[in-house]
């Protein structure tokens, strides 16, 4: 009835991390043609669901997070039905500081599990990590029955998502995907 993919990019560094959701269109165009090409006449009618992702990169910090907030919206831009995180609850399996600071316990849920490698411990059970919130704002953005609409920057490192609520406010998330600097943009949408 429908196809399964999931999606681990797992670069190198938070820069790379950010770039990866611009894959998304082609990776899910080239699983599209595949579907068509080997499920027949009833290829049209196979839906995809992403069922699986993390970037694997700075997992417990800011950078996941917005490599969630890019990569989900991305990825239901191109059709899929349903984009799922990995995962609710974890576990710390290696403790590093990433380039903003933060702690990264390599955890890949959005929720603290309370594990610790060696004297170096999670925050307490259920503490969200930034891509709890990343996920949670998405549904400020759009909610089902409103219409997603094109949109774009003039910044490459600056992606843009839109969404025409059903209320008639167009809301729009940026992403900037240059850890190290901001930008001014001038956004373009369609709709």
């Amino acid at each position: 009835d429908f196809v399964i993919v999931h999606w681990y990019p797992n670069g190198q560094g938070a820069a790379t991390a950010l770039s990866e959701p611009d894959q998304l269109p082609g990776e899910l165009s080239q699983l599209r043609s595949e579907i068509d090409q080997y499920a027949g006449a009833n290829g049209p009618n196979l839906g995809i669901a992403l069922t699986e992702m993390n970037s694997g990169v700075d997992t417990t910090t800011q950078p996941d997070a917005l490599f969630g907030a890019d990569a989900y919206m991305t990825a239901l831009e191109q059709g899929v039905f349903t984009v799922d995180w990995w995962d609710t609850h974890n576990g710390a399996t290696a403790i590093s500081t990433a380039p903003d600071g933060a702690t990264d316990y390599d955890d890949w849920g959005v929720l603290s599990s309370a594990t610790c490698v060696g004297s170096v411990c999670e925050p307490a059970m259920n503490t969200p990590f930034p891509p709890y919130f990343a996920l949670s704002m998405l549904s400020k953005l759009g909610r089902p029955g409103d219409q997603m609409v094109r949109a774009g920057t003039d910044q490459s490192l600056v992606s843009a998502h839109a969404v025409l609520q059903a209320n008639g406010d167009l809301a729009v998330q940026l992403v900037n995907k240059d850890p190290n600097n901001a930008y001014p943009i001038n956004l373009h949408y369609a709709g």
